[in-house]
């Protein structure tokens, strides 16, 4: 018995399928752009009806076999209990603000004014300073071994190079601005098509408009594309990265979005420069601040901008509002932050973009100098210890500081030395899984390769503690402990469950930045595992 599908049986359906005149391929219904070669959807594309051969029924069977093999990849996605794993090269804060700082494995890459803004990498220290790239370069992603950015000396091309400097080589053929960097896919403004969104394979092949709109602000987040949209007024839009269901968030003329989370924050143009923020879906709108408000950067559960009510000095303030504060002053604009540094350019310097940075939370290497010095000279070896340091502090952690920091980036070859073959495992979503859950607790994720020195790129634990956090303790615990979150979201598409994710700073790769994602089947019910993942 065949079969039914929408009213038809699935090999009268695979007969009247819709076919891109350009390659031939398959289109999906309702879908704008063909899959395979990028080619816009246009007028009537469906084959004609033909009569059936052996090789047809052999195609329409593959083509089925393939649907239920796509059909148990997404069912033991699901049954693992998890979101599809992405890997990106620079956060959307960094990318709104020119893309002028990325950090990757506890280095720095920037292009550095001292030297013609040719593209350098270095330790947070200010150690180890190496050229990477004598192009001049903005936009910057790091992701694997590659570095990508707008070449400043080729008419802003995207060019991607090796980090150890060798390998330079052109993406794309086009001017490009907020270049994002996000798995496989390089995503950009094209300057060359009015502005128009695109996506290209990192490796130059299958290049793909988004939208028709003249967009500005792109960022690239949960399989959509969030831009403001000059064609109308600069409001909030998305599209899915397929180039399907273009979508518009908010109403007001919007500056610097930062997708975070569920949650875009923007400069409300409409509303005296005030910082709002939004959910993803569109509700929610709120006003965190009164301040008028550009070069908006989000990170660490602050929002960092320069304030305009006080000569463009950088202040910051609460994802969840409060009152402000500075952190630097002089005029500052073109905000990054890596890790514990924020990084800006000095607006005093006659147009230049010459970049100085300052500690997060304001203060500065001269700072800490000082306050060591300070507490030399109250210590007395005559005082009695202070049991009160034994205590556990009740504090938030600041930083993520714990031994399970050390499964991210694991190798493959040093992961099956040290726990054995695994328990189980498979390819899921582009990547592979090795499984030691019933022996260690542990669920490693690799992207995209299997070879020996693929690196472990997410670790789920499901039993043990996480920084003192009893993994399986309550959501309420959780907070109690370490305060509010990044944001508490409900996966109800995939797995539904509740997710409680937090973004540490984390000493141990100097300065890199991690999530910590808590799952549960119930807000108020037991969490069942831990999500490590670099941010």
């Amino acid at each position: 018995m065949a079969v039914q599908f929408a009213g038809l049986t699935a090999l009268e359906r695979g007969l009247i399928m819709a076919f891109c005149r350009n390659c031939g391929k398959v289109i999906e219904e309702n879908e704008r752009f063909c899959r395979s070669c990028g080619q816009q959807v246009v007028g009537d594309v469906s084959a004609p009806v033909q009569k059936k051969s052996s090789k047809q029924t052999v195609l329409i069977l593959s083509i089925v076999g393939g649907v239920l093999a796509v059909g148990l990849a997404v069912f033991l996605f699901i049954y693992l209990g998890g979101k599809k794993e992405t890997a990106r090269g620079n956060s959307s804060g960094n990318i709104v603000n020119g893309g002028l700082v990325a950090l990757q494995e506890g280095l720095i890459y920037f292009p550095n004014s001292a030297d013609n803004h040719k593209i350098y990498k270095v330790q947070p220290d200010g150690d180890d300073e190496t050229k990477v790239s004598d192009d001049r370069g903005a936009y910057l992603n790091v992701l694997g071994q590659w570095l990508y950015y707008a070449n400043g000396d080729d008419n802003n091309r995207i060019y991607r190079v090796s980090t150890d400097g060798s390998k330079a080589a052109p993406v794309n053929d086009e001017a490009a601005s907020f270049v994002n960097v996000v798995d496989r896919w390089v995503y950009y403004i094209n300057e060359d098509d009015g502005g128009r969104p695109y996506k290209i394979r990192t490796d130059g092949k299958k290049q793909l408009r988004l939208s028709d709109d003249q967009a500005a602000d792109l960022s690239v987040v949960g399989g959509w594309a969030y831009y403001t949209n000059r064609d109308d007024g600069g409001k909030i839009y998305k599209v899915r990265v397929n180039g399907s269901k273009r979508t518009q968030v908010n109403d007001e003329a919007s500056g610097s979005p930062n997708v975070v989370g569920s949650s875009i924050y923007y400069v409300n143009e409409d509303d005296q420069s005030k910082i709002y923020k939004i959910g993803i879906d569109g509700s929610g709108k709120t006003a965190i601040g009164d301040d008028a408000a550009a070069f908006l950067n989000v990170a660490n559960n602050w929002v960092y901008y320069s304030n305009k009510d006080d000569d463009a000095k950088v202040y910051r303030i609460s994802t969840n509002g409060g009152e402000p504060t500075q952190i630097s002053d002089e005029p500052s604009g073109y905000l990054n932050v890596a890790g514990d540094w924020l990084y800006y350019a000095d607006l005093t310097q006659d147009g230049k973009i010459v970049l100085a940075r300052v500690r997060t939370d304001g203060s500065s290497v001269k700072d800490e100098e000082d306050k060591g010095e300070d507490e030399e000279e109250k210590e007395d070896p005559g005082d009695k210890p202070d049991k009160s340091a034994d205590k556990r502090s009740t504090a938030p952690p600041t930083h993520f500081d714990d031994p399970a920091l050390k499964y991210l980036g694991l190798s493959k070859k040093k992961m099956l030395s040290r726990y054995g073959n695994p328990e189980e495992t498979g390819d899921l979503m582009g990547g592979i899984y090795f499984s030691y859950v019933e022996k260690e607790g542990l669920l490693f994720f690799f992207p995209f390769d299997h070879d020996d020195d693929s690196l472990v790129s997410s670790v789920w634990i499901t039993r043990g503690e996480i920084m003192g956090v009893t993994i399986g303790a309550p959501f309420s615990e959780i907070i109690a402990a370490w305060g509010e979150p990044e944001s508490t979201d409900y996966n109800e598409a995939e797995t539904q469950s509740w997710l409680l994710l937090y973004l540490f700073p984390v000493k141990a790769k100097s300065g890199s930045e991690i999530w910590v994602i808590f799952e549960a089947q119930d807000k108020d019910g037991p969490t069942s595992h831990v999500r490590l993942k670099w941010n």
